[in-house]
């Protein structure tokens, strides 16, 4: 199965606009988009455009992160944690994006996986659509209430909630595992989506880099997404 590249505009060609952004993934060869928030800030009838313009589907996007990173797992935010939630499955429903990565948001307390559980038990009643964590390594985002699979896959676990899926990042990953492949069948079976980059800058991969070639050699999922950073504005679909 030939895989699918999606450009995370997240990440990729800081210098352009939002709406810009998608175009350039369009001219550089890219098969889909991922956002971050972005789709939440921007008129929605302009990106639909866009999109309609450049034929690319969106394989995810995020709920609201702001300077938090998300808040579904702080106490006291619930709230909030439910208005982001609606506001991307606003999107989510209209651009019919299948995956919606929810944030816990940076929290250092015994109470924050109680809270981000409970959120998760009444998002996921509210779509059919994949909800997916994210463990977010150590060395990026201090206080977070999962930096390894093991903890996320606990949650997945422990809630029983059938559309709630892993989020693999190959630099996540390989900041906190010592084989990625290995993590990654270890997990298979839970992980929604695959986004890769280069180790440990974080960069463009390259077909120099061995081990994320064996490891997408047996990636199950069709799609993968490009979330890596590209300084000079140069990124393409990576050759691997």
């Amino acid at each position: 199965m030939r895989k699918k590249f999606s450009a995370n505009t997240g990440f990729l060609w800081p210098d352009l606009s939002f709406i810009d952004r998608i175009f350039r993934a369009a001219d550089t060869g890219f098969d889909g988009l991922e956002f971050h928030d972005e789709a939440q800030r921007h008129d929605l009838a302009s990106v639909r455009s866009a999109l309609a313009q450049t034929g690319l589907p969106v394989i995810g996007m995020n709920i609201r992160m702001g300077e938090t990173l998300g808040c579904a797992g702080i106490p006291g935010a619930e709230e909030q944690a439910l208005l982001d939630f609606k506001d991307a499955l606003r999107i989510a429903d209209a651009l019919d994006v299948p995956n919606i990565h929810v944030l816990a948001g940076r929290v250092d307390t015994p109470a924050s996986l109680d809270v981000l559980e409970r959120n998760l038990t009444r998002f996921s009643e509210m779509t059919h659509r994949n909800i997916l964590l994210e463990p977010l390594c150590r060395r990026a985002c201090e206080n977070y209430p999962y930096s390894r699979l093991s903890e996320a896959a606990a949650i997945i676990k422990k809630t029983g909630i059938p559309n709630l899926r892993l989020m693999f990042d190959t630099f996540h990953v390989r900041s906190e595992e010592d084989d990625l492949l290995g993590s990654y069948l270890s997990h298979s079976e839970q992980i929604g989506h695959v986004q890769i980059s280069s180790w440990p800058d974080r960069g463009m991969p390259g077909p120099d880099d061995l081990s994320l070639n064996s490891f997408l050699s047996e990636v199950k999922t069709e799609w993968v997404g490009c979330e890596f950073k590209d300084p000079a504005s140069s990124a393409r679909p990576p050759k691997l």
